[in-house]
Order: structure tokens, then sequence, then C-alpha cells
């Protein structure tokens, strides 16, 4: 059972409009292992950029969401650290 523990990571931004149904969004926060959980629902736009995080659908029906992808290297900080 997927538990929502972010997983993914883009180094560029990502853009993602909710346009059916809901999801929540789990965002790690910097180095601090703290988790975040955003509810997101038709109408709603995430923007973020080098997050890890996943995608949890705990509704009764399907999301569609639609991602924009604009590619952007790593920041300064995490291009240090190797």
């Amino acid at each position: 059972m997927f538990t929502g523990k972010p997983s993914a990571r883009r180094r560029g931004l990502v853009i993602a409009a909710i346009a059916v149904g809901s999801v929540i969004a789990t965002l790690l926060l910097g180095n601090l292992r703290f988790f975040q959980l955003i509810h997101l629902k038709a109408g709603d736009v995430l923007v973020q950029r080098g997050t890890n995080h996943a995608w949890v659908n705990r509704g009764g029906e399907n999301c569609r969401i639609a991602f924009v992808l604009i590619d952007a290297e790593e920041p300064a900080e995490v291009r240090a650290k190797g």
C-alpha cells in the first residue's frame, strides 16, 4: 500500500493544474524531514521546484492533472552537495 511518502523529485519547475477531482500533494520540506500535505481540488494549481513530492488520491473518483515541466539547473546548494 502506498503511504504517500515523497519519492519523486524534479530539478526543474513543475506546474500541476487540477482539472477534475481532488488529490493530496505530499511535499518534503527541505532537509527538515517534515511533510506538508496539500489538498488540491479542481481549479487549483500547484507550482513547485526541486521538491521531493508524491501524489495520493484518497477520493472516490479519478483525478485528472495537467502537468507542465520546465527544465532548470539544480539550485546551487544542491549542486554543492554533489
